[in-house]
Formats: C-alpha cells, sequence, structure tokens
C-alpha cells in the first residue's frame, strides 16, 4: 500500500541516497492512486520529511503527468503551479515538465510548444529554450520545428 511505502521511505531517513530514490519512485504510486491530478500528488509528495524529497517526488511525477492524454490548457498550466513563485524551482519544473516529453518522443513537440505557450510569459523564453535543448541534434537537422516557436521567441534557436 501507498502508507506501506511510506514508512519505508521513512526507514531509509539516514540514507539520503535511499530516501531520495525512495520518494522519487513513490511518485509513481501517487500520480496512480491520484489519477495523474496535480494538486494531490504534491499534497502526497508533501508528506516527505524533507523539501527535497517532496520536491523530487513531485518533479518526477510530472514528467510522467505531462503524457496523459490530450491534457487541457488547465492541466498543463496545474503541473509546475507549486513552484510558480519560485524562480529556480519553476524553472526546472518546467525543464522537467519539456525534457521528459521530448526525451520520449519528438512526436510530443506540439505538446511541450502549446505547454510553453502557457506559462506566465516571463518564464517562456527559457521554457522555449529547453524544447530546443531538448530535441535530439538528429532531429535538428532535419526539422524545421523552430519555425514552430513564436517568433517574438524564435532567438533561441540560435543561442
Amino acid at each position: 500500500t501507498i502508507a506501506e511505502q511510506q514508512v519505508l521511505c521513512g526507514e531509509y531517513q539516514e540514507i539520503e541516497h535511499a530516501a531520495m530514490g525512495c520518494w522519487i519512485e513513490i511518485s509513481h504510486l501517487y500520480a496512480e492512486f491520484y489519477d495523474n491530478d496535480p494538486k494531490k500528488v504534491f499534497t502526497a509528495c508533501s508528506q516527505s520529511p524533507d523539501e527535497r524529497y517532496r520536491d523530487a517526488c513531485y518533479t518526477h511525477s510530472v514528467a510522467s503527468m505531462m503524457k496523459i492524454s490530450q491534457p487541457s490548457n488547465q492541466y498543463l498550466t496545474s503541473l509546475c503551479q507549486p513552484y510558480v513563485n519560485t524562480v529556480d524551482k519553476f524553472e526546472k519544473c518546467n525543464f522537467i515538465a519539456i525534457e521528459s516529453v521530448l526525451r520520449a518522443s519528438t512526436g510530443y513537440l506540439d505538446l511541450a510548444l502549446k505547454y510553453c505557450s502557457l506559462i506566465p510569459n516571463k518564464n517562456q523564453f527559457a521554457c522555449y529554450k529547453n524544447i530546443v535543448d531538448a530535441i535530439p541534434s538528429n532531429y535538428k537537422q532535419t526539422a524545421s520545428y523552430c519555425n514552430k516557436i513564436p517568433s517574438s521567441f524564435r532567438s533561441v534557436c540560435t543561442t
């Protein structure tokens, strides 16, 4: 059960890498149990004894929650919402969201572009840059994916 897994993670408290790994992997249980609901998964990850474990747990779940079938705009914007007021954590969450889908398949490019278009404007340049960085180099040579990036952010293709 989830409760048993939480107890197990707590038992690793003295072994930092083991505890971190445990809280990262429990995120899969949370995402499944809470039907990929970002708020509920974040709340569940917050049961960890340490903010670092919570963040590792939650951002790991973002990687899988990003890939649900036909996510709504509201759903996509909720993924990194817990970190919207903490610049470094918000950017890391965005990076994980983008990299996770594009490393899985360039078929997620439109989803990644949609995601970047929905986050606060001040974070969009970095988000689009994450797309450019996550696209495999062989794909970069054959596709005109940069043309899909809004023109006001297209300079990310050359930086």
